[in-house]
């Protein structure tokens, strides 16, 4: 255990067990006052501690073999220097040992952090590359931590089972031999309380799903979860390991597949947006009258995709034969991706730091909703409350016949009876009863059932050094997964029409697929082939270079144009001066230009044998056998004094 460096009192005398305890203690002393101390001298029977240049501090220890252990003789504990951030004391080792439990427990966490951590808490600068070999160095003592880790995970089910024994707790082991130790396989947990929750104000329908979990160990974790009259997510359930199929288990019960994943899947083989449109209004349909008549117009822009969707049973994708007991219109699993999503940060941590932070959420997150929907001054749960007041709103547009008796002539099967809330031709004939369209919402949508379903709280789990030891042999944790190179993806493969999230780099943005497009020839205008594989292309064709597209310039704000007008303005000054100011020179100096020679220049003609060439044999030029005057050019123009001046510049400019 390590010594806190502002309790050390350094005398004289002061011995120590060992010469890495002596280590641990100057380390924590220097932290603690910010001093960037050193070893000057360091062997097996002496050290020498210093701070830096020019400061007097000064610790000198020694071994001593009668007692065997090591001793403070002299010291002078006084500084000149000031507080530094810096220091070389804090490696990489330390720190690894330092923070390696909480690293291995959240894998991700970002450089950013880390070292915002260190600085706060250590008050010690700490750079990026050195955090990534820190967490490197952690990472890579994660297969002892996993053994420990999974030892306990009897012990871990028996701390759920403390508080209610109403709970559910399996855990599945297996073994490659007999008489070989067992390995981690399956870990389910089922909570009483939610249990209770669920049944007291959920629909009867739930949501199972899957997603991978991020640890060294890999798995998936399967979740069931639930629908509140809100229409938030309810889970009850967990299990970690393989997945078997529902149908074996539970055969008379409705089954859905969700909408969205079909649609996906069916764009890769029959892609175009009036397939997935009429594809759309097949699914949504709550007559099967409407579910006809999109399939044909389904089967209009694709025969393969509509053989393709009839193969699939219609109760299980479609609106119009879903059962309606359940009162719940959803065609997607969505509902269960918000979960996996909500959990994201604790997939990445070991099992029993999985489980127990996502029971803490689940706990946190009942009395939540709970205190939330106390305040609410309504009969309906807000949701409910906005469908409804939509369907009163169209029902202003529609007219209804009542035949006397039970039946009214707006009467439409499948969206009152498919929600639980009374639609616009519903809302239209309940008014004209002269009754109120809230007793006609189903009890789920009521605010009491809402508080029914979160009047059920879990219970506090104790920490690991309080859990009680449990019967059974020492789980070992299952194989490693093989890690790829690279660096790891954080977000799921996303199809081709999803955007990601944030601003896409040009390498993240979807790659459209060109299947199904009609490409034509800039040439001959023909299908079936493009320019660049035309066969008869004229022998003259020249191809057009392609002009590249120059970026869109930002539109300058207001505040701009008026500091650009400026500088230009103020130029247009400086130029006018400075003209102005070597009109005034040129005027001090009496300097004209001299007027042309009246000397009469000879005139050279060659002779009629000999070609005039230059610099060849030929005919010399004139200005090689006539000498010019003084104090003219070569070519007889008068030359110019030279002057040097330099021109003021006026301030400010």
């Amino acid at each position: 255990m390590e010594t806190d460096g502002k309790d050390i009192k350094w005398v004289p005398g002061l011995t120590f067990g060992d010469k890495a305890q002596v280590k641990d203690a100057v380390r924590s002393f220097s932290i603690a006052s910010g001093r960037p101390l050193k070893y000057s001298v360091d062997d097996q029977q002496r050290i020498q501690v210093v701070c830096s240049k020019g400061c007097p501090f000064k610790m000198w220890f020694s071994y001593l073999k009668e007692n065997k252990c090591w001793q403070l003789k002299t010291v002078n504990d006084e500084h000149n220097c000031i507080y530094q951030y810096r220091n070389k004391l804090v490696t990489v080792k330390y720190l690894a040992d330092q923070y390696g439990p909480r690293i291995r427990r959240n894998p991700s966490w970002k450089l950013k952090e880390i070292q915002e951590e260190f600085r706060t808490t250590l008050k010690v600068e700490v750079g990026e590359a050195k955090c990534c070999r820190v967490r490197q160095r952690a990472l890579s003592q994660v297969e002892e931590e996993m053994k420990k880790h999974y030892a306990g995970v009897r012990n871990f089910g028996g701390e759920i089972l403390r508080g209610n024994k109403d709970k559910t707790v399996k855990i599945c082991t297996t073994r490659v031999n007999e008489g070989d130790a067992p390995h981690f396989q399956r870990f389910y947990v089922c909570y009483d309380k939610l249990k209770k929750g669920w049944k007291a104000g959920c629909r009867p329908i739930i949501g199972l799903d899957g997603c991978f979990l991020k640890s060294v160990c890999g798995g998936q974790l399967l979740s069931v979860v639930g629908r509140d009259g809100n229409d938030n997510m309810f889970p009850f359930a967990m299990a970690v390991g393989l997945d078997k199929a529902v149908r074996e288990f539970l055969p008379l019960v409705e089954h859905r597949f969700c909408a969205r994943h079909l649609s996906s899947n069916l764009s890769k083989k029959h892609p175009g947006e009036a397939v997935k449109v009429a594809f759309w209004r097949a699914c949504t349909s709550t007559h099967p009258t409407q579910f006809k008549a999109a399939m044909k117009d389904l089967e209009n822009h694709s025969k393969g995709a509509a053989q393709k969707m009839n193969e699939l049973d219609p109760k299980v994708w479609s609106q119009a034969y879903f059962a309606t007991h359940s009162k719940c219109a959803s065609t997607d699993n969505n509902i269960s991706e918000c979960f996996n999503a909500w959990i994201l940060k604790t997939r990445y941590m070991p099992l029993t730091d999985m489980l127990t932070e996502s029971h803490d959420m689940l706990m946190e997150r009942i009395h939540k909703k709970r205190d939330a929907m106390r305040d609410v001054d309504c009969v309906l749960v807000p949701k409910a409350k906005k469908m409804l007041d939509r369907a009163v709103l169209e029902s202003s547009e529609c007219s209804v016949l009542w035949d006397g008796q039970d039946d009214f002539q707006v009467k439409w099967r499948g969206v009152w009876e498919l929600t639980g809330i009374p639609c616009s031709h519903s809302v239209c004939a309940i008014q004209k009863m002269r009754e109120d369209p809230v007793d006609y919402v189903e009890h789920w949508f009521k605010k009491d059932t809402y508080m029914r379903t979160y009047s059920f709280c879990l219970e506090v789990l104790r920490g690991e050094p309080f859990w009680e030891e449990t019967m059974g042999d020492t789980v070992l944790p299952p194989p490693f997964v093989k890690q790829l190179r690279g660096r790891p993806k954080r977000q799921r493969r996303r199809e081709g029409w999803e955007r990601a999230r944030g601003r896409m780099k040009q390498s993240q943005r979807p790659n459209f697929s060109r299947v199904g497009r009609v490409m034509h020839c800039i040439i001959c205008r023909e299908t079936g082939h493009t320019r660049g594989k035309y066969p008869n292309k004229p022998a003259d064709y020249v191809e057009k270079p392609v002009r590249k597209r120059m970026p869109k310039r930002r539109q300058m704000t207001e505040e701009e144009a008026e500091r650009a007008a400026e500088i230009e303005r103020v130029g247009k000054e400086r130029e006018t001066e400075e003209a102005e100011l070597m009109d005034e020179i040129l005027e001090a100096e009496h300097v004209v230009s001299a007027p042309p020679p009246t000397t009469p220049r000879t005139v050279f003609m060659p002779t009629p044998n000999v070609e005039a060439t230059h610099g060849t044999g030929g005919t010399p030029s004139p200005s090689k056998l006539q000498p010019h005057e003084p104090g003219t050019s070569k070519r007889g123009r008068p030359k110019l004094p030279m002057r040097k001046f330099k021109v003021p510049r006026k301030k400010g400019l």
